[in-house]
């Protein structure tokens, strides 16, 4: 099959007046991505050196065509509307080498009522300009943007079509990894869920094989991505044996202490068979709510005692990803006041300097320092 390269007129070039030249794009160029051994067990290689752990942030800019921004919350449509060259730049500044796209199926599924054609080549136009900054970048399918337009909740055709579209424009560089489809809401607790979870992404990642593309597929684990232990019975097929697993241990629950992980995740992950990344977390409370007290915006274990240890906690996470090989994606750089404040959002984080408990402390606060210490620390 004839691959297509979107070179996009512009490319070098955000579409903003006074941005800054960006270097040549190149497919080929520095951060080409595959899943090899790493004293025994797989592991992500970038240029052949492994492991990889990526310093990753998503984001949300690109989560529907411009044609259905107005189905957004308005939170989501100031994001869009502010998404420009500067966000770009600012992520490389804080010190991340990777970038998650969230991106709309159903601007993407020619079938769809909501598809937009010119979608596709905006997504790679932004692409193509981040990986030309030298940063390594995950597309993930979601079907939760824009609202209220038919979420399925697992993968299926509709992904499989908006694949078929998109995979094949980014087959020439493997610098790009290819999230299947985000958080799919089957339970897992059963050997019939666990069976539908991998007869949906088998199908996905056929399709994806099919058009050509042979880029490292990440494979959400079931129940809004978890990894049990039991989903090692249940491992997705690939022709091209390039699959990542992810985990998304958002704070909740027993689970957002270290206790909690080996059923989180730890138990999958520690399989000679698999390879495991981040690919989403954050511990945040942004804006106040209606009230004035508390956050509009919260994840965090409000209901256990021990949540005033959560800043703890969540640099024992940073030290659990290290141990397995993987890196972390902090969701997400340009959502107000959960890693950046908005009142300087490409410059200032938000931490955990202030934090007393989920309830008492006063917003905004996350994991955005948190991360970018990290990202800049060589011990990690």
């Amino acid at each position: 099959m004839k691959l297509i390269l979107f070179v996009l007129p512009g490319l070098f070039f955000f579409s903003l007046a006074g941005a800054q030249q960006l270097p040549p794009y190149s497919p080929s160029g520095a951060g080409q991505l595959a899943v090899s051994t790493c004293s025994g067990k797989p592991c992500l290689t970038r240029d052949g050196v492994g492991p990889y752990r990526p310093k990753g942030l998503i984001v949300l800019g690109l989560v529907t065509a411009t044609a259905s921004r107005s189905l957004l919350t308005p939170t989501y449509q100031k994001i869009e509307q502010n998404y420009s060259a500067n966000t770009l730049l600012a992520v490389r500044k804080f010190g991340a080498d990777s970038v998650r796209f969230n991106v709309s199926q159903v601007n993407l599924d020619p079938q769809s009522s909501y598809y937009d054609a010119a979608y596709a080549g905006q997504i790679v136009s932004n692409v193509q300009q981040t990986r030309a900054l030298g940063m390594t970048v995950l597309v993930e399918i979601n079907d939760e943007q824009p609202p209220n337009t038919g979420r399925v909740g697992m993968p299926g055709e509709a992904t499989a079509r908006a694949w078929e579209r998109l995979a094949p424009l980014f087959a020439a560089d493997q610098g790009i990894m290819i999230g299947a489809y985000n958080e799919p809401q089957v339970p897992g607790e059963s050997s019939s869920e666990l069976e539908a979870w991998q007869a949906g992404y088998n199908s996905v990642v056929a399709k994806i094989r099919a058009v050509g593309a042979k880029n490292v597929i990440v494979i959400d684990g079931p129940n809004v991505a978890k990894l049990p232990a039991a989903a090692l019975s249940y491992l997705v097929t690939d022709s091209a044996h390039n699959l990542v697993y992810a985990v998304h241990p958002f704070p909740k629950g027993k689970r957002a202490f270290p206790s909690g992980w080996p059923d989180l995740f730890e138990r999958f992950c520690s399989s000679p068979n698999v390879q495991c990344q981040i690919t989403a977390w954050n511990m945040f409370g942004s804006g106040p709510n209606a009230t004035g007290h508390g956050a509009e915006h919260m994840i965090c274990p409000h209901e256990n005692p021990k949540q005033v240890q959560m800043p703890a906690v969540s640099q024992k996470l940073f030290d659990a990803a290290k141990a397995m090989n993987s890196g972390i994606y902090g969701w997400a750089f340009d959502y107000p006041d959960v890693i950046m404040d908005s009142r300087d959002p490409l410059a200032k984080t938000v931490n955990y300097d202030n934090f007393v408990d989920c309830r008492r402390t006063p917003p905004p606060w996350g994991g955005g320092e948190l991360l970018r210490r990290n990202f800049n620390d060589p011990r990690w």
